[in-house]
């Protein structure tokens, strides 16, 4: 039986908009429990598809709804590509 984890990752750009609505929006995210890619210039969470963190993907859309933030999940056998974000 395999008993691997099913992974994905979780990239989220920031909308451009003018402050304090800018600063409201990294908040948000970077209270979700993302990662800064200093290279990407994107947010970075990686997630576990078979126990996903709901609230935080809820959040995630929340965020989106309100600022234009982009939410896109990458699966895991793609993520090599996008794996380069610290």
């Amino acid at each position: 039986m395999d008993t691997r984890q099913r992974g994905a990752m979780l990239i989220i750009e920031l909308a451009h908009m003018p402050e304090p609505h800018w600063n409201e929006q990294k908040e948000a995210v970077k209270a979700t429990g993302a990662d800064w890619g200093s290279k990407t210039k994107r947010w970075f969470l990686d997630i576990n598809l078979d126990n996903p963190p709901i609230d935080t993907i809820n959040t995630l859309f929340t965020i989106a709804r309100k600022y234009g933030t982009y939410v896109r999940l990458v699966p895991e056998k793609t993520m090599s590509a996008e794996s380069e974000h610290s």
